[in-house]
């Protein structure tokens, strides 16, 4: 099942507070009051009352009515941005910067307003696409969805209520054919890889206790890489926020295993590693991208086409809204190597 394209003239018309109120038994009223959790004079509202109308709500897929869905075609000119981690604000040296300085390059470009998400969260204070037991991003025409941690039952809720969504980053899920901008982390790995051993190098591939990545990548470059050449690969984890003693006994076991390359996962733990190995000749290859700008200019390894990643969810968007029967659409951007 696709994730949908563009809301036209044909499509369903949108339950108002009115249905919810029929459907609950109860007066307009009691639904405003419901919806911005706020006593209005005497009005005083049970919880099994409560819970009626925001069973209506679920039931009826109601989203408030606040960006004047009423305009031609149903569209409004409104894309929403959610993230499944806080990232507004934010600076130029956090790793989503350049992806949300591509989606508002973009959205201008197109003609589009942006809504970002950033309060949307369930009774247990997780960010959820769902806080309320309806779609938070029925107010836009459709999103890019930004992040990691997502949860599967509401990507597939969303998937199958045809909402137009992208996600930035490559997502797979059994059933669903899910629309996404994603690097070629695999293929770019697996070419550093290969420039490293054929300068006479040794290397090993650093990563993070615990980490998985929601789609084929780095490891599996570095893997590929490897086992082309005919050698052992060497993978070595460490803690995310591992500091400088227990890097050194990383270093220790390096200098022991005659590893003269280390592809480094991520930004930070690259940096610190870089520190760590001073002069002691271990070339520290960055796959991650630098979150400091200048850093990353000067760093060796991949470089994230970020702000492309941005522009082309957007673009990816647009053709979901305009485009009957186009999802779902996929674009894989090449990272640059700089080795």
């Amino acid at each position: 099942m696709g994730t949908g394209a563009g809301r036209g003239p044909t499509a369903r018309r949108r339950p108002t507070q009115a249905d919810v109120a029929r459907r609950a038994g109860v007066s307009p009223s009691i639904v405003s009051s419901v919806l911005n959790g706020r006593q209005y004079g005497n009005i005083r509202i049970s919880q099994s009352t409560r819970e009626r109308v925001q069973a209506a709500i679920r039931e009826l897929g109601y989203a408030p009515n606040l960006a004047a869905r009423g305009l031609a075609g149903g569209a409004n000119k409104l894309l929403g941005v959610f993230t499944f981690q806080r990232l507004f604000p934010t600076s130029q040296d956090d790793f989503f910067y350049e992806f949300l300085v591509g989606i508002e390059e973009e959205a201008e470009e197109t003609g589009f307003n942006l809504l970002l998400l950033t309060a949307a969260k369930d009774a247990q204070g997780r960010r959820s696409l769902y806080p309320q037991g309806t779609n938070g991003m029925q107010l836009a025409d459709g999103g890019v969805l930004i992040g990691w941690d997502e949860r599967p039952d509401e990507i597939r809720r969303l998937s199958e209520e045809g909402f137009p969504f992208v996600f930035l980053g490559r997502r797979d899920y059994p059933g669903l054919e899910l629309s996404y901008v994603a690097a070629d982390y695999a293929g770019a790995t697996a070419d550093l890889t290969g420039r490293v051993l054929a300068a006479g190098r040794s290397p090993a591939l650093v990563d993070t206790v615990g980490h998985v990545e929601p789609a084929p990548g780095r490891l599996v470059g570095y893997r590929q890489a490897m086992a082309q050449a005919g050698r052992p690969e060497r993978v070595l984890t460490v803690a995310q926020t591992a500091e400088a003693p227990e890097l050194s006994e990383l270093l220790e076991q390096v200098r022991q295993a005659q590893i003269d390359t280390l592809l480094v996962e991520n930004a930070r733990l690259a940096e610190v590693l870089e520190e760590a190995a001073g002069r002691s000749g271990v070339e520290i290859l960055c796959l991650g991208g630098a979150p400091d700008p200048e850093q990353e200019r000067g760093r060796r390894g991949l470089r994230i086409p970020r702000r492309q990643m941005g522009r082309e969810a957007v673009r990816l968007l647009t053709r979901l809204l305009t485009e009957a029967g186009s999802a779902p659409l996929r674009t894989t951007l090449p990272c640059e190597i700089t080795y």
